[in-house]
């Protein structure tokens, strides 16, 4: 590939993508990561993100982001902004299945912090009863080290919930209550090259969404699955 690479940053993950030779001369981290997503009434979320790039070596130009929930319903309002440098162009694709948000720059070796929007809907899930804001920051594992990722889930106050009606996975983060909303914070110090990362919030179902299998569904399926096992083998 010649003149500019292609980097990019999937929430699940971040690949830089170029030929044998230029992947060579060109070497990043991530300084920083901050994820938020807003959830609306209607189960909606409207995500914000802001990613410090660190260039140490050679030009980059393209980048990618993948939205933090790739099956949820459609994918709108999607900008791009830095105050660093200009975004030429923003398109959204997709590849092997799952939805992003590509953009272009001009040449870059200085850091850069690139300001993510989009809106998606039917964004939540259901399980047991529950809805379930599940973000997949980097799922697939991260190719780069990230040294600080933040991340807030914000849910309405027209779900009226109180701090004790919300569970965290991990549970390492925090929940407060803040003007009839519900914020719940993450926290990492570094996520390293290969790591995953992914969080959910769960509360008392306030919205439509797409089921989730419960652990009862698991036994069950495991407990069917036994038992044919056990018929077939006296049939045969």
């Amino acid at each position: 590939m010649s003149g500019s690479s292609i980097l990019r940053l999937s929430v699940v993950a971040l690949l830089l993508a170029a030929g044998p030779a230029a992947a060579q001369e060109q070497q990043y981290v991530l300084s920083e990561m901050d994820v938020t997503v807003h959830v609306r009434p209607d189960g909606g979320y409207e995500v914000q993100e802001s990613i410090a790039y660190d260039f140490q070596q050679g030009a980059f130009s393209r980048a990618y982001r993948s939205v933090v929930r790739e099956d949820a319903g459609a994918l709108r309002a999607v900008a791009v902004t830095s105050p660093e440098t200009s975004v030429d162009s923003v398109r959204t694709g997709e590849t092997d299945g799952v939805r992003q948000v590509w953009w272009s720059f001009p040449d870059r070796s200085a850091p850069a912090r690139f300001d993510v929007q989009y809106v998606l809907d039917e964004a939540l899930y259901e399980r047991g009863g529950r809805n379930v804001a599940r973000l997949d920051v980097m799922a697939n594992g991260a190719v780069v080290p990230t040294r600080t990722v933040d991340v807030q889930v914000i849910l309405p106050a027209a779900f009226d919930l109180q701090r004790g009606d919300v569970v965290l996975r991990p549970d390492a983060g925090t929940v407060r209550r803040e003007a009839g909303r519900i914020v719940a914070s993450f926290h990492r110090d570094r996520v390293e090259e290969g790591d995953d990362l992914s969080v959910e919030v769960s509360f008392p179902k306030q919205a439509a969404g797409e089921h989730l299998p419960t652990t009862a569904d698991f036994l069950l399926g495991l407990f069917l699955v036994v038992v044919g096992g056990a018929a077939g083998g006296v049939a045969a």
